[in-house]
């Protein structure tokens, strides 16, 4: 069943209409499954998983009705048919999750290249250094989220399990239906404005004045903002960065626009930071070695305490072992052992 599956839904498959009914089931299933946003070769894209797409059409009416010979799907497995009859009909597309090489994965690289080219003379106190530097990088780069592209797959089958699905079925949602009214009133209400009371008049007055301020306060921040930024800039040859109020340009929500108050960044040469770190390093080192050379002093009452014992250890010896020195001129006598025997008759 599996292989059938895969041998119709490759890419390059003839394209089915739906019709006006499974429409309708495919919005129900476009906007009831929960889906979230990601930008895909430089496009918003909504995606969702398999299951909860199941999930949709098991809750929908499509599958509870009053009678039992009413329902269009009436179990999990004609649910899944009807998605692949959707898949069919390029409604959506199967996709999968791709981690993104970070700039944290290529300093790992080129730290990996920089080690397997260094001689064989390193010390072993740099390699332990490095050692504990790179588990806390590891440890660190752990923590953060990881981050993933979305790519299409080579089999475009749809399953009942976690596997990805971007739309590309977009009809027109309700809620645009109901904004873009709003909006086509508010402009017959603006194109009347002569006809509205005084009193309403003169209250869209002010609040124009006052949105006309805000806007223009937004702007003149920007500008002076821009302006320190240059004059620090220009000082310091580049090495300092200040930014006032860095998102309030950026596209983030109103509140996050003015978060953080500032950022500073220091952007010294290479050269220098590369130089600092060696010092660093060298000095290190050269404490180690000396901690290492610098031995604990002795302590006069124990040291003349070691003497004394000295001292008496070699008189023992002393006494204990006589160096024996005779010399006898033509005789008969033995040294034994020290000991000179009596002579044999």
């Amino acid at each position: 069943m599996s292989e059938r599956r895969k041998k119709k839904n490759k890419m390059g498959a003839q394209s089915e209409e739906p019709s006006k009914e499974e429409l309708q089931m495919a919005k129900h299933v476009r906007f009831k499954t929960p889906k979230k946003n990601t930008i895909m070769q430089k496009q918003k894209v909504d995606y969702f998983v398999g299951s909860k797409a199941v999930d949709t059409l098991m809750n929908s009416k499509w599958a509870k009705s009053s009678k039992k010979g009413d329902a269009i799907i009436s179990s999990r497995e004609e649910a899944i048919i009807f998605m692949e009859k959707l898949l069919c009909s390029n409604l959506f597309y199967r996709v999968e999750k791709i981690l993104k090489e970070t700039k944290a994965d290529k300093e790992k690289k080129n730290l990996k290249s920089k080690e397997n080219e260094e001689d064989s003379k390193v010390k072993k106190r740099k390699k332990d250094k490095k050692v504990e530097e790179n588990e806390k990088k590891e440890t660190d780069e752990k923590k953060k989220k990881r981050k993933y592209k979305l790519q299409a797959h080579e089999e475009q089958v749809f399953y009942d399990s976690s596997d990805i699905y971007v739309w590309l079925y977009d009809p027109i949602s309700p809620k645009t239906w109901f904004l873009g009214g709003v909006l086509l009133l508010g402009v017959i209400a603006a194109t009347l404005f002569p006809i509205w009371p005084p009193s309403v008049r003169v209250g869209v007055y002010y609040l124009t004045v006052v949105g006309g301020f805000f806007v223009g306060g937004i702007l003149g921040t920007a500008l002076l903002r821009t302006i320190l930024f240059g004059v620090i800039y220009v000082f310091t040859l580049g090495t300092h960065h200040l930014w006032v109020l860095p998102n309030l340009l950026e596209d983030v929500g109103f509140y996050d626009s003015f978060k953080p108050l500032y950022t500073y960044e220091y952007k010294g040469s290479k050269q220098e930071t590369k130089e600092s770190n060696e010092d660093e390093e060298e000095e290190k080192e050269d404490q180690d070695e000396k901690d290492d050379k610098e031995e604990p002093k002795d302590d006069p009452i124990k040291s003349e305490e070691e003497e004394k014992i000295a001292r008496s250890t070699d008189e023992f010896s002393d006494e204990s072992e006589p160096e024996l020195e005779v010399q006898y001129e033509d005789s008969d006598y033995e040294i034994i052992d020290g000991k000179v025997p009596a002579k044999e008759e």
